[in-house]
């Protein structure tokens, strides 16, 4: 059985080389690996510091614009010409202001002295005066500010259920009524001026001629958990003038000014004009500029964690130990048989 045994065994003396020669070397390791990683995540989060940084000046900048042009007298606007080489600055409009077509968008929260409340922002629209050199050429909607939740209640209350139906069809016939525009104004200013219409008294309650303080204004943001507007249903929960322009009879164009002047009569506190620092800093910065800075540091930190498990690896895994083959490496001499096992 012994020379069974070792004549499938090479009677040579390089039976040990050849066994091991057989089994494949430890890969090697590839030196500076980490350090390439670490590297690589210290360059992104400087590119997303510096991102950071650029954007943030260019933020500052816009507040230093912000309060200067508020610093600076308001001007007279009677014209629509320009409008965006105005910027920040602020205006005087006088007009006539349509109470009865306010439409209240909210709700919108208030810091108050006892904490918060939530209320409402009122959009009434200001329509001009015939005849009056001083007045805008053509109708705007005016954020006159803040007001509780009961101002609403009792807006709809008044309204009635009519009114409620036909403010729900203008709003879907508005191309044919900005069409209409002009005649609506004349039948309007007609009813206003001729004592013989019994609607006289009700017109005359609801309008009133104002001169209002404050600056254009565009589009607000909805965020991302800002239910959708329904002007069908009177419910309005961010600030799209175009919408709500078509929804009081005017074109989408119709300019939306919000109401900086405060009246300083205590007996009448609401509307509340948005404080001046809050309009300031109401500038916010675009969400892709936030975005390109959270990819930089995200890719830094990916780095950073991909660095720090090849060193893991390195310091803490001990290399494997190399059992093939133990207990048979047995170096034979040419002519001698194996031991018999028991």
């Amino acid at each position: 059985m012994s020379s069974s045994t070792t004549s499938n065994l090479p009677a040579t003396s390089n039976l040990e080389t050849q066994l091991l020669s057989s089994v494949p070397p430890p890969a090697k390791k590839k030196r500076g690996s980490a350090l390439l990683w670490y590297l690589v995540g210290f360059t992104t989060y400087g590119l997303g510091e510096t991102y950071k940084f650029l954007q943030t000046d260019v933020y500052k900048k816009h507040l230093d614009f912000r309060q200067q042009c508020l610093e600076i007298k308001p001007m007279k606007l009677n014209t629509t010409k320009d409008l965006d080489g105005l910027g920040f600055r602020r205006v005087v409009c006088k007009g006539v202001y349509d109470e009865q077509r306010s439409i209240y968008v909210g709700p919108k929260p208030r810091s108050m002295s006892k904490g918060s409340e939530n209320g409402f922002y009122v959009i009434t629209p200001l329509l001009p005066i015939p005849n009056e050199p001083n007045s805008m050429k053509s109708p705007i909607l005016v954020n006159r500010g803040w007001v509780p939740s009961d101002w609403k209640e009792k807006s709809l209350e008044s309204l009635g259920t009519g009114v409620v139906v036909a403010a729900a069809n203008e709003s879907r016939k508005s191309n044919k009524i900005v069409s209409s525009q002009q005649n609506l104004l004349s039948k309007f200013w007609c009813k206003f001026n001729n004592p013989t219409i019994a609607e006289k008294d009700q017109v005359c309650g609801a309008m009133h001629v104002a001169e209002v303080v404050g600056v254009i204004r565009k589009n607000e943001t909805p965020g991302i958990y800002t239910l959708v507007n329904y002007p069908s249903s009177l419910a309005w929960f961010y600030l799209d003038v175009p919408k709500l322009a078509q929804a009081m009879g005017f074109g989408e164009d119709t300019m939306y000014i919000e109401n900086t002047y405060k009246d300083m009569d205590e007996s009448r506190p609401y509307p509340a004009p948005r404080d001046v620092e809050n309009l300031i800093r109401s500038k916010d910065i675009p969400l892709n500029y936030h975005l390109y800075t959270v990819l930089w540091h995200w890719s830094s930190l990916t780095c950073f964690i991909k660095a720090s498990s090849i060193l893991m690896r390195k310091f803490t895994k001990s290399d494997p130990v190399d059992t093939i083959g133990v207990g048979c490496l047995t170096k034979l001499e040419p002519g001698k048989d194996m031991p018999n096992e028991g």
